[in-house]
């Protein structure tokens, strides 16, 4: 595994589809729990008006694709929020980690059974209203607790 690169998304699908599945599941709730957190609470201090507003929308429109059933809106709207959420953070080496998140959140998505979580759907309107009040800790807390049920989830889709 030393010789890819194991960022990719392409690798990181490869991995999902492969018996090392749990193992690549467990490394990347890490690497979530280790920077989704901190990009949060950093976000609330640097996040703009228009980035609080893009990630109120992809939680709306998450709202409305679980309840539609469209799990390719769904997904689009998930991912717009995780990308501008590290975006926000005004941290670039966080930001460069959109691809991965993007990665597994449509791994997740397209190879494991998987059907909107209506608590998920709150835990990202919590990290999306604490990063737009400015709540720094609150924010960060909040995306604690969405990784955990995002890890949780992953685990009991791919066992």
């Amino acid at each position: 595994m030393g010789e890819w690169n194991v960022m990719a998304p392409q690798v990181i699908q490869w991995q999902l589809q492969g018996p090392n599945r749990l193992a690549e599941l467990e490394w990347i709730s890490q690497l979530r729990s280790a920077i989704e957190p901190t990009a949060a609470q950093l976000a609330a201090s640097t996040a703009t008006a228009e980035q609080c507003t893009q990630m109120g929308a992809a939680v709306a429109g998450m709202t409305a694709s679980a309840v539609d059933g469209d799990l390719h809106a769904y997904l689009r709207h998930d991912i717009a929020f995780h990308t501008t959420l590290l975006s926000a953070s005004g941290n670039p080496l966080f930001a460069a980690q959109m691809s991965v998140v993007e990665s597994v959140l449509r791994c997740r998505t397209e190879l494991m059974p998987f059907a909107p979580n209506p608590d998920a759907i709150d835990l990202h309107r919590a990290v999306g209203a604490a990063v737009a009040s400015r709540r720094g800790g609150m924010a960060e807390h909040a995306m604690r607790d969405l990784l955990k049920e995002a890890r949780q989830a992953m685990e009991d889709a791919a066992s």
